[in-house]
């Protein structure tokens, strides 16, 4: 019996050592939350609540397929990429032309809202059926992202498909060099596929 009551305070610390490792990390588990809630780490906040079918005002365009919202969010047309060269110039001219200064709504992919470079992925409208990411494409002012797969795809391919068929736009003047080599290979393995 004495072997047994000296065994009660081993287990005794023993329990409290447990539960003071459990506090320390629930509490080490706790203080990285508010870390990265306060943007330490990195969290940029619930981009659905933030902008999902949010009116924003434009401050600028930055390139072909990105602007700058007042709140400094970068935002990336889903599904579309820059041309190249001297035809990249005339996309952002389009667009600036089509936005800056002016207040649209934004619709998030349900899968993902952010790129790996950080910037908010979105389709932006200035009414419920005018898709400034349809338009750019349909104009042929930028190519359509084959590589990224969305829920409106198929219309903006099918809207590059229609802008390269009448030539409009870069359609006109572009040559096999214009073209980004990841379009480059997307239509050789169209032909391979033949």
């Amino acid at each position: 019996m004495s072997a047994t009551r000296h065994n009660i305070p081993l287990l005794l610390r023993r329990r409290r050592v447990i539960r003071i490792v459990v506090i320390a990390v629930l509490l080490l588990i706790v203080f990285l939350i508010l870390v990265d809630h306060a943007g330490g780490l990195g969290y940029r906040g619930n981009d659905w609540a933030n902008f999902y079918q949010k009116t924003v005002h434009v401050r600028r365009v930055a390139t072909s397929d990105q602007f700058i919202l007042d709140d400094g969010t970068i935002v990336q047309l889903l599904g579309v990429t820059p041309a190249l060269s001297d035809f990249a110039g005339r996309g952002q001219t389009y667009l600036a032309k089509r936005l800056e200064g002016k207040d649209v709504t934004l619709r998030l992919e349900a899968t993902q809202t952010r790129d790996s470079a950080g910037h908010l992925l979105a389709y932006v409208y200035f009414t419920d059926i005018d898709l400034i990411n349809f338009d750019i494409v349909h104009d042929g002012q930028a190519f359509a992202d084959r590589r990224v797969t969305h829920s409106l795809h198929q219309q903006i391919e099918q809207a590059e498909n229609d802008a390269r068929k009448k030539q409009r736009g870069m359609w006109k003047d572009l040559s096999w060099s214009d073209q980004p080599a990841w379009r480059q290979e997307w239509v050789k393995s169209l032909s391979r596929r033949k």
